[in-house]
C-alpha cells in the first residue's frame, strides 16, 4: 500500500495536504466510498470550530487507513469552513465558499490524490498525532 507513485503535484491547506498520485498505483475498486458528512470532514480546528472539506466534483474514499480524493475533469474546492454549517449539500458546491480565516479560492484540479493530515512527533509518547488549532 505505500507504493504510490506521486506526479509532484501537491496543495496545501492548513491541516490538509493533498498528494496527487498515479491513480494505477492504488486500487480504489476495493476501497471505501465516503458519502456521511461526518466522514467527509477532513480535519477540524479544536478551537476555532472550523473544518477542512473538499467540494465540487470529488469522491472521498478510504482504504487501509489511508483517504483518498478522486476529483473529475470539472474540478474540486479546498474549503475552509465552520462545521456548524456544514449540510450535505455542502460538498456539491462547485465554486469558493470558505468563511474562515482565509478566503482565497484553491481549486484542485483533475486527478487522484492521497489526502494527508498535517502531524507532530511527540517524543514523551513516542507517537504521532495530529496538530491542533
Amino acid at each position: 500500500m505505500s507504493d504510490f507513485k506521486f506526479t509532484g503535484v501537491a496543495a496545501h491547506g492548513g491541516d490538509v495536504q493533498l498528494h496527487q498520485i498515479d491513480p494505477s498505483s492504488v486500487n480504489l475498486a476495493s476501497a471505501t466510498r465516503l458519502s456521511k458528512k461526518e466522514d467527509l470532514i477532513l480535519a477540524r480546528g479544536e478551537t476555532s470550530g472550523h473544518c477542512h472539506i473538499l467540494t465540487g466534483d470529488v469522491e472521498v474514499f478510504e482504504l487501509d487507513g489511508f483517504k483518498f480524493a478522486c476529483v473529475g475533469k470539472d474540478g474540486a474546492f479546498h474549503q475552509h469552513y465552520k462545521e456548524a454549517m456544514v449540510e450535505e449539500k455542502t460538498f456539491t458546491e462547485q465554486k469558493n465558499i470558505s468563511n474562515c480565516d482565509h478566503t482565497k479560492e484553491c481549486k484542485i484540479p483533475e486527478g487522484t490524490y492521497m489526502i494527508g493530515i498535517d502531524q507532530q512527533y511527540n517524543p514523551h509518547e513516542g507517537l504521532f498525532e495530529n496538530n491542533k488549532d
